[in-house]
């Protein structure tokens, strides 16, 4: 069982990251480090090649990173508004789901993951706050304001209590009028 050094081409999860020099045993080095293109072995050419392209890449992350610091401050200066129907208690029917507030944010032009969207559902009425993972540590805090939709139902339910009211009032006051005209005739 033989080891081979080599230098890391891209991070490894629980191997190392970009540029590392790493000694793994090697089958891991022949049958996958190598051929999918994470490692190359390690000498003088691959070493100044890896450093040249570690260089490179640090500039793509700094831009990447200003790049998300602007997205940053126009995703926290923005309410996304959602209509869901619920009960006249509060309760939503259903939840608004990062896959919808990613289609939303697609419409306005704004790319993000829905993976990076937590929480994944948002079940309350109101304003709410989610979280959207922009770049490494870089995160938004997103308004999303949920709106209650009135069922039909309710609506006709609330047209027939405002009729049986305006009902009462109206038998309050004939009540009222003949029992003025009791008290004048007596």
């Amino acid at each position: 069982m033989g080891y081979t050094n080599l230098i890391l081409k891209k991070n490894v999860a629980n191997l190392g990251s970009l540029g590392d020099q790493v000694r793994v045993k090697s089958g891991y080095a022949r049958n996958y480090l190598l051929p999918y293109g994470f490692a190359v072995e390690a000498n003088r050419k691959n070493l100044k090649l890896i450093e040249h392209e570690k260089k490179i890449l640090e500039k793509q992350i700094r831009t990447m990173e200003q790049a998300a610091q602007i997205l940053k401050a126009r995703l926290e200066k923005m309410t996304l508004e959602f209509t869901r129907k619920a009960s006249s208690s509060g309760k939503l029917f259903g939840s608004v789901t990062n896959r919808e507030i990613e289609k939303v944010l697609l419409e306005k032009g704004i790319e993000v993951d829905r993976r990076n969207v937590k929480p994944s559902n948002i079940k309350e009425l109101g304003d709410n706050v989610v979280e959207v993972k922009l770049f490494r540590t870089i995160k938004a805090s997103l308004n999303i304001k949920i709106n209650a939709e009135i069922l039909e139902e309710e609506v006709e339910e609330k047209e027939e209590n405002v009729e049986e009211v305006e009902q009462n009032q109206e038998e309050v006051a004939e009540n009222q009028e003949q029992e003025e005209v009791k008290e004048e005739d007596e």
